[in-house]
């Protein structure tokens, strides 16, 4: 007589396939990323102050100390924007990595319960 398996015998294939899916997507994700160069960074700055200063039109003041913090305020925001999305990535990896190593830990345990 065969036995069904029950839900918690699948768990570990579940948490494997989890796994594997999440590692490969975010994997690949992660390293399609593009790295981007000081230059890189400092194109967008640019690129973003002058249309800051277009939108503000005669808003704005025209002096250095503005411009500096306005540059700098944009720099932030760029490199907080790059920061954010490689952590999200490599979050996820990383979760898929931890369902991979339960999925291989559980059913490791589950075949040496039915041995002893």
């Amino acid at each position: 007589m065969q036995r069904r398996p029950s839900l918690f015998q699948n768990i570990p294939a579940l948490l494997i396939a989890l796994g594997i899916g999440l590692v490969g997507f975010y994997g690949q994700k992660w390293y399609e990323l593009p790295h981007y160069s000081q230059a890189d960074i400092d194109a967008s700055v640019e690129l973003n102050m002058l249309i800051e200063m277009q939108r503000r039109g005669s808003h704005l003041p025209d002096d250095d100390a503005t411009q500096q913090r306005l540059r700098s305020t944009l720099r932030a925001e760029i490199e907080g924007q790059i920061n954010q999305e490689l952590k999200k990535i490599q979050m996820r990896f990383g979760l898929g990595l931890i369902a991979l190593v339960f999925g291989v830990g559980q059913m490791i345990s589950m075949r040496m319960m039915r041995r002893g």
